[in-house]
């Protein structure tokens, strides 16, 4: 079942940014993860929350998000990300849940860990 790192960024140093950037992709590639939505407009739908650029990370598991997120080379990564800018960063297992085919509803899985976005 995937899984998601939802991160919401202030870049506040675009040069100290791009050092991350450039580094990365790499590291979520090389534990199958997959950039699925990379900043753009956004709108408040509804509540408070008003998100800077936000980014998606899929991962193939929840699992496998967590160790990516806790390698050592990706926290040398985000070490580069906080000299340029500030975040907040939540991961959830996510899945859908069908009950015929002509329909499908989200459900949220009693593990999931600091999810404030999708769960």
């Amino acid at each position: 079942m995937p899984a998601y790192a939802i991160l919401d960024l202030e870049v506040f140093d675009k040069e100290k940014f791009k050092e991350y950037q450039h580094i990365a992709p790499e590291i979520i590639k090389k534990y199958g993860g997959k950039i699925v939505v990379l900043g753009g407009e956004s709108i408040i739908q509804e509540g408070e929350w008003t998100p800077n650029r936000i980014v998606v990370v899929e991962f193939p598991s929840y699992e496998i998000a967590k160790d990516w997120s806790n390698s050592e080379e990706y926290q040398q990564a985000i070490e580069l990300r906080k000299k340029g800018s500030q975040n907040q960063c939540h991961h959830c297992e996510w899945s859908l849940k069908t009950e015929n085919k002509k329909s499908a509803k989200n459900t949220r899985h009693s593990n999931c860990f600091e999810c404030l976005v999708f769960c």
